[in-house]
Parts: C-alpha cells; sequence; structure tokens
C-alpha cells in the first residue's frame, strides 16, 4: 500500500494545569495575503509594520513599508488595522519574533501578511506584557517551534496557534510579568546608553 504524501499537520500541544487555550482569551487575525498595493489614480498611503520593526526589546516603534489602497478597498480592509497592545508574531520565514505594538506607534497600520495578530480586549496593556513574555520565553518558543510546518517555506497557521496553551493570565502573573518587563526595559536603556558612550569616545579620541 502507497504511503500518502504531504505536509504532517501539526496540532497545537494540549494545555497543562494553570493553562488556557490561547483562543478562549484572545481574537487573532492576519491581513489576507491577497491585499497589495493597488495602481489608481486615487489611492491613500497606509503604514505597513513588518518583521525588520520588530526590536529585541519587545516593541514594534517604526513601519518599514507603505501600502496604497483605493477608498473602496480601505473600507472593507480598515478591520485589519492594529492596536495599541496588539502582539505580533511573524508567522512565515523567520518565525517566531514577537513585539508589542506600542501607543507611540500613531495612525492607520496593516500587519504585514506574515504576520499574525493577537489582542485582548480587556486589561490590554498587562495581559499583553505577560503573554508576550511567556510567548519569548524558552518554555514558549519550544510550543511554537512543535506547530511549525513547511519544509523549504516554514509556517506557523493561525489556527494551530490559537489551539495552543499559555499560562492563565492571573493577577500574580500578570504583576510579576510587569515587575520582570519594567527590569527587561530598563537593561536594554542601559545597553542604548553603553552604545552610545562608546561612539561618542570613538568619535572624540582624535581631535
Amino acid at each position: 500500500m502507497a504511503k500518502k504524501s504531504g505536509t504532517k499537520k501539526r496540532t497545537a500541544p494540549s494545555a497543562p494545569k494553570g493553562f488556557v487555550i490561547l483562543k478562549d482569551v484572545v481574537s487573532m487575525f492576519r491581513l489576507p495575503p491577497t491585499l497589495k498595493s493597488e495602481d489608481a489614480q486615487k489611492t491613500t498611503n497606509i503604514k505597513v509594520v513588518t518583521t525588520y520593526d520588530i526590536q529585541e526589546k519587545g516593541f514594534a516603534e517604526t513601519t518599514a513599508k507603505t501600502m496604497s489602497l483605493t477608498k473602496e478597498t480601505l473600507g472593507k480592509t480598515k478591520k485589519f488595522f492594529v492596536e495599541p497592545y496588539d502582539i505580533i508574531i511573524s508567522a512565515a520565514g523567520t518565525i517566531g519574533k514577537i513585539a508589542i505594538i506600542p501607543e507611540t506607534l500613531k495612525g492607520n497600520i496593516f500587519p504585514i501578511t506574515t504576520l499574525l495578530v493577537i489582542r485582548f480586549h480587556e486589561n490590554k496593556e498587562e495581559s499583553a506584557i505577560a503573554l508576550l513574555l511567556y510567548l519569548k520565553s524558552v518554555a514558549g518558543q519550544k510550543v511554537i517551534k512543535k506547530m511549525i510546518t513547511g519544509k523549504s517555506i516554514k509556517i506557523l497557521n493561525i489556527g494551530t496557534m490559537a489551539k495552543m496553551g499559555v499560562p492563565e493570565l492571573s493577577a500574580d502573573v500578570k504583576k510579576k510579568a510587569l515587575s520582570t518587563f519594567k527590569k527587561i526595559q530598563g537593561l536594554h536603556q542601559k545597553i542604548e546608553d553603553t552604545k552610545t558612550a562608546i561612539s561618542e569616545l570613538e568619535a572624540g579620541y582624535w581631535t
């Protein structure tokens, strides 16, 4: 009997005790892959956040691209705009890069089609930070890795990720996450300050 060909379908690992299913606490979406810049007389330029905008410190504070859309198309797709404290995660190619959309990123912004968007509807900031830290952790990255499919092109399916188990975001979990995240941001600031100090020393060496 011949073996069936094709890529084996991955499933999200079951949620252990103290965990919940992701789709039960968030909504998720992805920009339709068919949505592209339109060549028309009257279009509006919309900012697009991409994987390249994801920073190590956990934010996406820039937009690398723009997309030109007609008023008609924009009216149909504006529901895909990101909001402050949405989590974005790269789901194709380089998978597992994660960031939060900060309040400082202004204007109407689409996520590039290779990003998944995770949105909390209550306690958005605290919940987003807590989930971000789990997804960036060794444990979270192991779970994500198990859900990846594809050989030549790696893919993280939104339906599979929606079924993954994540820690229940209790008050204690969120309190710990906020404290940890604050320390991380402080360390990243020290790195930036150190880089600036090094550049100043190098620049002023021979004057």
